[in-house]
């Protein structure tokens, strides 16, 4: 083709040589055979992802058909539910509360509206919002700023001084739920 293009004489030679070998390169490309197996060989890995999701799809399908029998089955009232799944829930709901407790504790910028004060700047009210059997949460009054000026906040007082058999005996009944 280098040969066809030095020969060509004037602008309209060498275009057609050009679109002439552009056309042989086009065609060499796009040969149907080695056209079609470069697709089938990239698309391969698509196809085995699929065929892998369609069994995985009928499998869940035929898990969930078996679940429906049961169900229809499954004559159990809900008392019997209960018993079952009440102890699943308590234990669900202590492991949220210790996880934030311990984001509070450990990572209290995670809460955008927290804030930290020292005991210095907070007063304590008489009144009691809720009454626990260990503490009491009562209104108070802190202050955030160097401009003096108080804020209502909820403080937590408790009833009695925290002593080492409680913790033991508070970590015997997180054992429990364990």
């Amino acid at each position: 083709m280098s040969g066809e293009y030095s020969k060509a004489n004037g602008d309209m030679e060498k275009s057609n040589v050009c679109t002439k070998y552009a056309g042989k390169v086009f065609n060499t490309i796009t040969d149907r055979v080695a056209l079609e197996d470069i697709i089938r060989e990239d698309l391969k890995v698509l196809s085995e992802l699929l065929d892998k999701q369609e069994d995985k799809m009928k499998r869940q399908l035929e898990v969930d058909r078996r679940l429906l029998k049961q169900l229809k089955a499954d004559s159990r009232d809900a008392e019997t539910v209960k018993k079952f799944y009440e102890p699943l829930q308590n234990k669900v709901e202590m492991m949220i509360r210790h996880l934030c407790y311990f984001l509070t504790m450990h990572f209290p910028n995670i809460f955008t509206n927290l804030q930290c004060i020292t005991t210095n700047n907070v007063k304590v009210t008489d009144t009691v919002v809720c009454s626990g059997v260990q503490a009491e949460i009562r209104l108070g009054e802190g202050k955030f700023t160097e401009a003096h000026e108080f804020r209502q906040l909820c403080v937590r007082v408790q009833k009695k001084k925290v002593q080492i058999t409680d913790i033991e005996r508070y970590k015997d009944i997180l054992q429990e739920y364990r």
